[in-house]
């Protein structure tokens, strides 16, 4: 089943792609691994139903998070909209994760696709 990502302009007109937080820590496999290749997320709930949503932003992130998405859960729906609901948090970290640290962490990920497979 595709995982449907919303693709969106935020804050100070950046790009920003969003899925439901259980597909993305089901792609990365936790929350601190998904931060750590991405230096950071954007973090969105719907109140209302109780929904969240992990996200990305710049174009060249936004990127990677589609075609990480897309491998893993089996192709990408695009909606072009904001997530339901409101921003909830930002998490930024200093720094960005090299090529190689990337590298490895997709290994990491497609690694455990495999076992779980």
């Amino acid at each position: 089943m595709a995982v449907v990502v919303f693709v969106f302009r935020g804050y100070r007109d950046a790009q920003y792609s969003a899925a439901q937080a259980e597909d993305v820590i089901g792609c990365f496999g936790s929350l601190e691994r998904f931060a750590d290749y991405f230096s950071g997320y954007a973090a969105y709930r719907d109140w209302m139903s109780g929904q969240r949503f992990l996200g990305v932003w710049g174009a060249r992130n936004c990127a990677r998070f589609r075609r990480l998405l897309g491998e893993w859960g089996g192709g990408v729906d695009v909606a072009h909209c904001n997530p339901p609901g409101s921003p909830h948090s930002n998490q930024t970290r200093s720094g960005r994760a090299s090529a190689p640290r990337r590298q490895q962490i997709e290994a990491t990920v497609k690694l455990n696709w495999e076992r779980t497979s």
